[in-house]
């Protein structure tokens, strides 16, 4: 400010020596901006007795008349006595003027001469000025007229880059104190709206409006003194507020004294010239109104309105700031609940408390009006437990449920999708829990809007994978047969007929490859390996102990190979699992041969194309071997078998190491086997230590040199 001031008195100081007047700057009070230039004694007159540095009260009442004016106006002060008054450019409500003092001209002059003879109390003033102030006639006084407009308009640019510097000033303070909130977990906007109203100059009120329900926005909090607001609502697209919010686009209008659209504020008493509001985004929706406005302010300046942009901009910043932080609270709290499902259902051994773990789960965090699971049984039987809904609405639900996902198939083996239902007018989020392709049960989690349904599904389809896991483990556990009774009982034929067992499980690789390069599921491709393993037991001494799916494909392929059966469709029960471990036994053991016309056309023909496809890799495999390395003593045979004899490979190692010889990844070698990645990695190791290898590479090196060949 003092350097602006510095300026502006150089420039006064200099326009009096031009004019050869007493020049001074006031502002619309009266009160002195500048001291004084030139002839300092002409002021006399003009100052106030009772308080030094500002316009006396008959000086003062003159800035009336030049309200609304935007060239200089002469005034007769004292008879004969005259001076003039500039008002100076500049936004409202800020108004300065210059004031020049004094002249006259050779008819007033006369007056002078007589008129102060008799005067007592001023009578030496204004003989002193009835002798010494210039006199302008004409020309002259249009000289000093645009000489005190071109002074007026050089000021009016000094105070307003002034004024813009302080503005800025307060401005970026403002915004410091708007930002220093960032760090507080609660945004609270009165806190933002008071230092921008302190620093919005000619702003006479600032509040804003909150969303009560889909068109109603109510004013929550408003800054300025005279301001009723607080409590009253409008309606979206209603006036100039309800046009923000509707068109999510800030606004600023003028001259609105007379306009319809600010009824709002009429109704509350509330008279504004100028209004601008902003919206308030928070997730992607209006959320509220910021709104402002002057009653002396004809327009609403551009860097009023420019820093109410960037006051919204950090408050709409703040509310995403302020979404993250609760979605990283909401995301740790989830992670810690879904640890401690894991560990808890690992101990429980009863699987209505794992439901009931579950919709607890799912309530204390969702918060909805219920949760339930429907846990499937066996002969077609279904269990519901549920925390939030009565009796009568369990029945329904069940049979809405049965109904509902009596053909469902999973598109995945281990993981069910979450889907957006309804029941009975409330949104469910309901998941299936799904392992191995099998349907174990549904969680459905009521929710309060249907919104919610993105916000929580992953979290849900989370809590159902690991119910699923916890849900198989305890069937497995109550039940002696499954998906390990297979394979115990293949192992049995390994103690009695070795020859069968190595013939079996040749068959089982040959149906599992050939069951994947058809497209078809794990599903079929178990069955049809498990099939081949379990060949040489009747149906009726294994059904106690395997699933009733593995005991149809068995009667399908007895059927299948039986001479006395006549020819016919294939079981639609057991898919094409029962004919491709028909034709893969086949193929290994050719005294089994089927019966004319037991399997279709078209899956005999595709079979034997993916034999020769695999015998020309194989041929490719034989033509890189060495002459020395076919004819070696002692290496002729199975190599496989050598390498199983000389190391004391375990049966396990052993079905590890023949489907590793094939090309078979570890993940390969777990489908296959139905273990884990993990589990086949350990028995690589023991296998590397037992044979003498350090890789992968090496084995499979040492299989070929010995002749190898995996057909």
């Amino acid at each position: 400010m003092d350097h602006y001031l510095a300026l502006l008195q150089q420039l006064q100081d200099a326009y009096a020596t031009d004019t050869g007047l007493c020049l001074l700057v006031t502002d619309e009070s009266g009160r002195w901006v500048t001291r004084p230039s030139g002839r300092t004694e002409w002021m006399r007159p003009l100052e106030d007795r009772s308080e030094a540095g500002r316009l006396s009260p008959e000086a003062a009442v003159l800035t009336e008349s030049l309200y609304g004016l935007h060239r200089p106006m002469e005034y007769e002060f004292r008879p004969g006595i005259k001076l003039m008054a500039a008002p100076i450019p500049g936004r409202e409500p800020l108004r300065h003027y210059i004031w020049a003092a004094f002249f006259t001209d050779s008819r007033a002059r006369l007056l002078l001469q007589s008129y102060y003879e008799g005067e007592e109390s001023e009578g030496d003033l204004y003989r002193e000025l009835r002798d010494s102030v210039p006199e302008l006639n004409g020309e002259r006084k249009r000289q000093l007229s645009a000489k005190l407009e071109a002074m007026a308009a050089t000021t009016g640019r000094l105070l307003e880059t002034e004024t813009e510097e302080r503005s800025g000033r307060r401005q970026l303070a403002a915004l410091r104190e708007i930002a220093s909130g960032f760090d507080r977990s609660e945004i609270r906007l009165k806190d933002s709206l008071q230092p921008f109203f302190a620093a919005g100059q000619g702003l006479d009120f600032v509040g804003y409006a909150v969303k009560q329900d889909e068109t109603h926005y109510k004013v929550a909090e408003v800054l300025g003194a005279g301001f009723s607001l607080i409590g009253s609502s409008f309606a979206l697209g209603e006036g100039f507020l309800g046009q923000t919010a509707a068109t999510r686009q800030p606004g600023r209008w003028g001259h609105v004294g007379r306009d319809p659209r600010i009824l709002f504020f009429r109704q509350n008493n509330v008279a504004v010239k100028s209004l601008f509001s902003y919206p308030l985004i928070r997730d992607g929706d209006v959320a509220g109104v910021l709104f402002g406005g002057s009653r002396k302010l004809e327009e609403v300046p551009d860097e009023l309105f420019e820093f109410g942009q960037t006051l919204c901009s950090f408050l709409n910043a703040q509310f995403a700031l302020g979404k993250l932080r609760q979605e990283n609270n909401d995301h740790f709290l989830r992670l810690s609940m879904l640890m401690e499902i894991g560990r808890t259902v690992t101990l429980v051994q009863d699987p209505k408390r794992v439901m009931f773990i579950l919709i607890d789960m799912s309530l204390s965090l969702v918060e909805g009006p219920f949760a339930a699971a429907l846990l499937t049984r066996a002969e077609g039987k279904a269990q519901m437990v549920s925390r939030g809904l009565a009796q009568q609405q369990v029945e329904a639900y069940i049979r809405e449920l049965a109904e509902r996902y009596e053909a469902y198939e999973p598109e995945d083996p281990f993981f069910g999708r979450a889907a957006l239902a309804e029941f009975q007018g409330t949104p469910v989020l309901e998941c299936p829990l799904v392992y191995r392709y099998e349907l174990l049960g549904v969680l459905l989690v009521g929710l309060r809007q249907r919104s919610e349904h993105e916000q929580y599904r992953d979290f849900v389809q989370s809590l159902a994978i690991a119910g699923s896991g916890a849900l198989h483990r305890i069937r497995e556990d109550e039940r002696p047969r499954g998906y390990e009774a297979p394979a115990l009982l293949h192992r049995a034929i390994q103690r009695w007929d070795p020859q069968e067992y190595e013939r079996t499980l040749t068959a089982r690789d040959l149906a599992a490859e050939f069951t994947r390069s058809r497209g078809l599921g794990e599903r079929d491709q178990r069955l049809a390996g498990e099939a081949c393993m379990l060949a040489g037991y009747e149906p009726g001494m294994v059904r106690d102990v395997v699933e009733p799916d593995l005991i149809a494909v068995l009667e399908e392929v007895k059927r299948l190979a039986s001479p006395d059966t006549e020819s016919g469709p294939a079981d639609s029960t057991a898919g094409e699992a029962g004919p491709i471990a028909a034709l893969a036994l086949e193929h290994v053991q050719p005294e089994r041969m089927l019966r004319e016309g037991a399997v279709a056309r078209e899956l005999r023909e595709a079979f034997s194309a993916f034999l020769i496809r695999k015998e020309t890799v194989d041929f490719e495999v034989v033509l890189g071997e060495s002459a020395a390395a076919r004819d070696e003593p002692g290496l002729r045979g199975d190599p496989l078998q050598a390498i199983r004899d000389l190391h004391a490979l375990s049966s396990r190692e052993q079905e590890v190491l023949s489907l590793v010889a094939t090309g078979a990844s570890n993940r390969d070698v777990a489908e296959t086997l139905f273990i884990s990645e993990h589990t086949v990695k350990n028995h690589m190791t023991n296998i590397f230590h037992k044979l003498g290898v350090n890789d992968r590479s090496q084995l499979i090196a040492m299989v070929y040199q010995l002749g190898f060949n995996h057909s």
